[in-house]
Parts: structure tokens; C-alpha cells; sequence
């Protein structure tokens, strides 16, 4: 037989389905040629040239780092800090603590939006109080007197009476013109004296005009942004900070456009209330400079017609932006409309945008 006869091609052989752990693989190594048990075929990173495709950096077995954080509400939350070794690739186990953490901030933050329009409303009451709290400690503080009360009775005896010349009178009796010393008693033949004898008058612990208190402070701002679309009748707001008709259900209020008309039920007397504007209003491409020049205002107006501008503040040009940031106190009366304008039909009244009104005396 030749020895081509002999010869074997590997694609003479038959073709396999599978291979099994027993299955033999034929390897060149330094000390000569083996065969090799397919289940002691090791397939590191360093034999897959596609490695960086099917893995990410690292493993689970490298040194990790963690601190302990206290939530907002209690807990313990386990997170990994910069002394983890940066080939460590992290399992859940070591993100379960952020994970958990940042859902417990999203609850506090969700918590926080409910009540950050009550908090807000109480920084306006409480203002309220303190301008109460201040007339009080005036009024404490200022001296007074006490008057008899007309028509009451009091019971005495005369323990010295005088001439006129100041020489003493032995029987008691009571000269004109002259002096006596008398002395109080708890009753003169089983009468007893009036306990309405000294009238003292009441301090007053609220307006003299008013008969209460009730808050009438207004915040409102823009969230979103908002388009002037009628100029003359004011700038439109989308979200109330502080609304008035919670604390005083008489107020007529509107934050699109904004108006505040103040009560006139006797809820309200005449107030010094601090005015605070700002706002950033966008300049309308292909607007001229000329923009710039119109200013912001507020108007005062009574129920029965009159009144006008009361305050109006010019623009600082930023960009494609006027910003507008103002304050002033004045007195508003029952019945009296405040509203805040800008002259311009379509401008962006952008977020941040806020006007707030808060009742000082």
C-alpha cells in the first residue's frame, strides 16, 4: 500500500455534534504534544479577543469601600465610596443602598412640593403676627389710666379731718375746704361697696378700623413659560405661592392675568403692604430696541373708578431677556384692585417670574 493510501485529511473526518466534557482536544505545548479533557479548556480574558463586546470593566471579587448615610426618615443605606477599587464591576448588592436612598429623596422631595405652597402661606401670616404682636407690646408699653365709674359706691371712714387752717378735728367730721384721711372698708352696714368702681379701657390687639386680622398676602410665579395676550389687563402668572382667599374668603383674586382686589367688608383696614417684582420677560425675535424702553407697572384702582399707576420700573437687557427686579411699600385701601402690567402683547413672561404682596401694618 502507498503511503498517500495512508494519509488522513481532516476533512476526511466525520463531523461532530457536540463535544463532551470527556471529549479530547490536541494541543502543542513547550514540553511536547497532548491531548487535553475538554472540561479542563479554560476561557479567560486573556484567550477572547472580543472580551471588551461581552463584559464590562472588572469583576465582583475587587476591593470595595462603603459608608453608611442616614435617610431623612431614618434607615441605614450602605453606598460605595472612592476607595472601591475602580476595576470593581458592582453588583445590585453593592447599588441596593443608592437605589433605595434615591427613591426614599424622591419621596421626600414629592412630600416637600405638597407643602411648599403651605409653607408659603405661612411666612405671609406670620408677618401678620408679628405686625399684631408689635401694636400689643405698644400698647403695654404706653401709659395709661384708670377712671371711676359713674354712679358706683365705695365704703370708707374717716380716720382725720382738718379745718381748712390743717388743725385737726377730733369728732371726724369733714370741713370744706379742708383735708382727711380716710380708710377703706369691705362694707358699711352689711352693704357692700361696688366692684365696679375703676373702669380701665381695653388695649386694642387689632386694627382700630378693622375687626380682625385676616391675612390678605398674595404670592404668585411662573413655573412654565406665559404670553401676554392682553396688555391692558395684566401680566398672567400659572402657579399660587400664597392665595389670599384661604385666610380671607372675601378677597377677589386672579393670577391670569393677575388682580387682587382687596376686601371692603370691614375684614380689611387701610394697610402699608410690601410689593416685590420680578421678572424675566423674553424679547419677541425681531423686536426692536425700542422693547427695552417700555416698563412694567402697577396699577391702584377704587371700586368707584380713579386712581392709576402707582409704581413703574424699567427693564435690564440681559441677552434676549428684560429683567425686571423691584420693591416698594404703599398704603391700599377696602375695595382698592392692584395689577401688574407690561405694554407688550405676546412677550414670554419666563420662569422664576414672581409678584408677591405682603400686609405690613
Amino acid at each position: 500500500m502507498a503511503i498517500e493510501d495512508e494519509i488522513i485529511n481532516i476533512s476526511d473526518l466525520d463531523i461532530g455534534t457536540e463535544i463532551l466534557q470527556t471529549d479530547k482536544l490536541l494541543i502543542e505545548t513547550n514540553s511536547g504534544t497532548k491531548l487535553l479533557d475538554f472540561k479542563d479548556f479554560v476561557i479567560g480574558i486573556d484567550n477572547i479577543s472580543f472580551y471588551h463586546l461581552i463584559s464590562a470593566r472588572g469583576d465582583v471579587t475587587d476591593i470595595t469601600d462603603t459608608e453608611t448615610v442616614i435617610g431623612h426618615t431614618g434607615g441605614a443605606f450602605e453606598l460605595l465610596t472612592t476607595g472601591t477599587a475602580l476595576e470593581h464591576k458592582p453588583n445590585y448588592e453593592d447599588l441596593k443602598g443608592t437605589i433605595e436612598l434615591t427613591k426614599r429623596n424622591n419621596e421626600a422631595v414629592t412630600q416637600f412640593a405638597s407643602v411648599s405652597a403651605a409653607i408659603t402661606q405661612n411666612t405671609g401670616d406670620i408677618q401678620n403676627i408679628l405686625s399684631t404682636i408689635s401694636r400689643i407690646q405698644n400698647s403695654l408699653e404706653t401709659e395709661s389710666y384708670a377712671d371711676f365709674t359713674p354712679g358706683k359706691t365705695i365704703a370708707v371712714s374717716v380716720k382725720r379731718s382738718y379745718y381748712s387752717n390743717n388743725k385737726i378735728v377730733g369728732n371726724g367730721e369733714l370741713y370744706l375746704n379742708g383735708s382727711a384721711t380716710l380708710e377703706i372698708l369691705d362694707d358699711v352696714q352689711g352693704v357692700a361697696p361696688s366692684t365696679e368702681l375703676i373702669k380701665i379701657a381695653p388695649k386694642l390687639s387689632t386694627d382700630e378700623e378693622a375687626g380682625t386680622t385676616k391675612s390678605v398676602n398674595f404670592k404668585v410665579s411662573n413655573i412654565l413659560s406665559h404670553t401676554v395676550n392682553n396688555s391692558g389687563l395684566g401680566i398672567p402668572f400659572n402657579r399660587i405661592d400664597i392665595d389670599p382667599r384661604k385666610s380671607n374668603f372675601i378677597s377677589v383674586f386672579s393670577e391670569a392675568p393677575f388682580s387682587m382686589t382687596y376686601p371692603s367688608d370691614g375684614t380689611y383696614a387701610s394697610s402699608l403692604i410690601s410689593f416685590s417684582v420680578y421678572l424675566k420677560i423674553h424679547i419677541l425675535t425681531g423686536t426692536n430696541n425700542a422693547v427695552s424702553l417700555i416698563p412694567a407697572w402697577i396699577t391702584k384702582s377704587a371700586s368707584g373708578g380713579g386712581g392709576g399707576v402707582v409704581r413703574e420700573a424699567f427693564g435690564t437687557k440681559r441677552g434676549d431677556n428684560l429683567i425686571f427686579d423691584f420693591n416698594f411699600v404703599d398704603t391700599v385701601l377696602p375695595g382698592e384692585t392692584i395689577s401688574l402690567k407690561y405694554g407688550v402683547n405676546g412677550a414670554h413672561i419666563l420662569p422664576l417670574s414672581y409678584f408677591s404682596g405682603i400686609r405690613q401694618s
